[in-house]
């Protein structure tokens, strides 16, 4: 008898923590969209049989963009009754573009504080390092040095031209880069289909870190077109 009531009360337990996770999860999602409505961005939902996740977009002077994060499981179990779960989080705007060539910034990989170091295969371990399988349209890409030392301690700026990193890391895209919090790292690219700006493994549900984010993006498009070329 006394098995029996534990039982029960072990499911009963545990049916209402479902239930008040998925109550949580619904006034996150509820709070969420509210902070993004009240920003003048929209909101879609994202909900596939393996993916879920939210796409924002908005438009600001520097054109159109979009912002997404998502998660998303894997179809084959990781172990009994769990599965594994990727993250993805990126900003885009097709607004601003580098024909014919490339540049790349993210954070230095561990290993890498020498700007000497970067040539040959080591330089292709770092780009590998913060691309992973989307390296393939990286080529020709040099280390550069910024005028600031702190960017130059924490950030890896690899590009076509040197003049590519200067036109577009001016110091207010340089200060939004520099303070963002201490757990997003992003990598950007720019090239011919657009700025892009990627968090690999990460997933932002802080509305906060959203708009650091797209701060973050604006920032480097006004850079870029402050010096357009007529």
């Amino acid at each position: 008898m006394t098995n029996v009531l534990v039982i029960i009360v072990t499911s009963i337990l545990i049916a209402g923590l479902f239930v008040y996770l998925s109550w949580h999860k619904k006034q996150k999602l509820a709070l969420f969209t509210e902070a993004v409505l009240a920003a003048g961005w929209r909101i879609e939902l994202i909900e596939e049989p393996l993916v879920s996740g939210v796409l924002v977009s908005g438009r600001a002077s520097q054109g159109e963009w979009f912002f997404e994060t998502k998660a998303t499981a894997s179809p084959r179990e990781a172990g009994p009754g769990s599965s594994e779960t990727g993250h993805f989080t990126r900003w885009w705007t097709s607004s601003i573009s580098l024909p014919g060539r490339n540049l790349l910034i993210g954070p230095r990989p561990p290993g890498y504080q020498v700007m000497g170091m970067l040539n040959g295969p080591l330089l292709q371990m770092a780009i590998k390092t913060l691309l992973g399988k989307d390296a393939d349209w990286v080529g020709g890409l040099s280390p550069v040095e910024t005028s600031d030392p702190v960017v130059n301690e924490r950030i890896l700026c690899l590009a076509n031209s040197g003049q590519d990193v200067h036109r577009l890391l001016k110091p207010d895209a340089t200060r939004h880069l520099l303070l963002l919090p201490e757990k997003i790292k992003p990598v950007i690219k720019l090239r011919a289909a657009g700025l892009e700006i990627v968090l690999p493994d990460m997933q932002l549900d802080k509305i906060e870190d959203v708009q650091a984010l797209v701060e973050l993006g604006l920032n480097l498009a006004d850079s870029w077109l402050e010096n357009k070329p007529n």
